[in-house]
């Protein structure tokens, strides 16, 4: 196929190219009016429950835990410096 033989082509159907031409200009326009549209963001409600290893009622440990495990554990897990940290690294408020 050659240069002349697209041309010959398009002026035989200047109709369809022009119709072509016009709705691609019209697609683009919608596109461009409408793209800086901003919806409200989702909301969630999210909780979260750490669960850390502790003594049973007979003040044993959990059998296969190691005992490092249990060092500081609870207190790390319940303490404001990671609260703030998970918060932070979740986008979210305090409240």
């Amino acid at each position: 196929m050659q240069l002349a033989d697209v041309i010959a082509s398009v002026r035989r159907h200047w109709r369809v190219s022009v119709a072509i031409l016009l709705l691609s200009g019209a697609a683009l326009g919608l596109f461009l009016f409408t793209r800086n549209e901003v919806r409200a963001a989702d909301r969630w409600l999210m909780t979260v429950q750490v669960l850390v290893p502790t003594r049973d009622s007979d003040d044993a440990l959990p059998e296969g835990v190691p005992p490092e495990l249990f060092q500081g554990q609870t207190a790390l897990a319940s303490s404001g410096e990671t609260t703030a940290a998970a918060l932070e690294g979740a986008g979210l408020d305090e409240s």
